[in-house]
């Protein structure tokens, strides 16, 4: 079997997730608070995380702007990780 299609939905995904992640940025950027419903989901914030991650590691045609970006947004969201961690281990 061939991994083109494999490739593709993989590409088809990132774009995907590098679209929202814009989103959040966007509303981030405009005093926005979009992220209410996760100031409490541990898991949601991790994997918004990885996806950032993801994102900034796989996507060659980002500029060094976009990528300060998201490098800012992912830092955002570990430390509301870490904080949550924090909380439900007290």
């Amino acid at each position: 079997m061939s991994s083109k299609p494999k490739l593709s939905d993989e590409k088809f995904e990132t774009n995907e997730k590098q679209k929202s992640m814009q989103q959040v940025l966007n509303d981030l950027n405009s005093n926005k608070n979009p992220l209410e419903p996760l100031n409490n989901n541990i898991e949601e914030s991790f994997e918004i995380v990885k996806d950032l991650q993801n994102i900034i590691q796989n996507c060659s045609d980002l500029t060094n702007d976009q990528k300060f970006d998201y490098c800012k947004s992912q830092r955002y969201f570990m430390k509301l990780y870490l904080k949550n961690m924090n909380k439900k281990n007290l």
